[in-house]
Formats: structure tokens, sequence, C-alpha cells
């Protein structure tokens, strides 16, 4: 309600009885120019990187609604990216802890119910509920897994990972990047810190774009776009 992120399905997916707190006028009394908020604002940077990440996937990959995709969004969390772009034959694959996903699913259920336009919404949403720190204490195969819910190899494919990364034992963190990496996605679009895979913040020389277009380079990927905050503590990357 600030104008700060431009999505008409978040208010939507909260209890009726709570959304006054994220509404126009609360956000007036309570929100604005506030300290949290300014804190704050590098999300909506978040967003928006991400957002015009998809939206670049959709264009080169066939933006006219006829050609099919997916996007696999890993620590999805209550993001409602899969509903905001519903309309672009997009599957989309949500991956987060059991018990995000098991209430991501309710709101989304409660969402679709009310949906006034449902023969506009093409494509798929499939949750994968993983503890993604079991890819190393359980040896978890997370691409097998994706596959297992229906992820194909012979479709544009993008891979989004939302400030996850960060909360993740080392190892887990190196080997979800690797494996997602092996399956050569069209895109793929990193929103975290990125120090357990080598791109530490520190010196400005190199300057955090360097570490992380280096970091790409070495494991064959192209940095097509690049954010930093905090002297590279966070990293919004765009890469192919």
């Amino acid at each position: 309600s600030l104008g700060r992120i431009d999505d008409p399905v978040a208010r939507e997916l909260l209890p009726r009885r709570t959304r006054f707190v994220v509404g126009r006028r609360a956000a007036g009394l309570f929100w604005k120019g506030t300290a949290a908020v300014d804190k704050l604002a590098w999300i909506a940077d978040r967003t928006r990187f991400i957002d015009s990440q998809v939206e670049e996937f959709i264009r080169e990959t066939g933006g006219d609604g006829t050609a099919r995709r997916q996007i696999v969004l890993i620590g999805a969390g209550y993001d409602t990216r899969a509903l905001r772009f519903a309309g672009s034959d997009i599957d989309f694959y949500e991956v987060d802890l059991p018990e995000i996903i098991a209430t991501k699913t309710r709101m989304v259920d409660r969402f679709l119910e009310g949906d006034p336009a449902p023969a506009g919404r093409c494509g798929i949403i499939s949750y994968l509920p993983l503890d993604l720190n079991e890819v190393v204490t359980k040896e978890a195969d997370l691409v097998g897994l994706l596959r297992a819910e229906g992820l194909r190899d012979d479709l544009p494919t993008m891979v989004v990972s939302e400030a996850v990364l960060f909360y993740l034992i080392p190892g887990a963190v190196q080997k979800i990047v690797t494996d997602l990496f092996g399956i050569n996605a069209d895109r793929y679009c990193i929103t975290d810190n990125l120090a357990k895979v080598g791109v530490a913040p520190g010196p400005p020389i190199p300057s955090p774009r360097e570490k992380c277009e280096a970091w790409l380079k070495e494991n064959g990927k192209e940095m097509t776009a690049h954010e930093s905050i905090w002297n590279g503590a966070i990293h919004f990357v765009g890469a192919k």
C-alpha cells in the first residue's frame, strides 16, 4: 500500500480480518516514513529485480502465451509469482520447508476458490516440501525430486533462488548450486548472500560484480545482470 511493490495478489492471500494491516489507511498511519520500512527497502528492490528477470525469460522463450515453460522457485516461501505470472503458460515448481508449503498451499487454494478469472490461469503449480539441508544430511536428490514432480528436461527453464542460501549449511549450498547449474536452465536468478560458494564480501577490489562474474564463469555461466548491496554481502544476479 506504500507503492513500493506492485503485487495485487499478496493482500488477497491474507485472512480477511488481517488485511487492514497492509491497507492504504494503515500504511499512511503506521508505516509511511518509518525506519522499519526504510530498512526493508532492499526487499522491494529484490522483488523488482527478480520480476524483471522473469519477464526477460518470458520474452526470450516466446512471450505470446503459446510456449510452455517452467520456473523453479527455491525457497519460495509466500512468494506470489506463480499467481501473478499464471497467464503465461508457465509451470511453477515451488520448494520450501514442509511447514511453509503446507501453509502456502492452503493460502493459494483459498485464493483460487475466489479467483474471478480462473480460465486465464494456464500453468500448474507444483509444491516440493523439503528441508534443503537434507541434500547433505539425508542425501536428498533435489533435481530428482523436482523431476518426480513433473519438471521436464525439454522445456525452457528458469531457476530462481530467493534469499534462502544464507540459512543453509555450507555443504548444502554448494551441492544445490552445483546440481541446479547442472540442469543448464535457460535463465538463473539468485538473490542472496553468496559467501558459502566463495563470493565473499570484502575489499572493494575486485568489486562485488567482478567476484560474482568470476564465480559464474568458473561454473560455465554468463552474468546478464547484477546488483549488490552492503559491499557485496547480498547479490542480485541474473545469469544464463
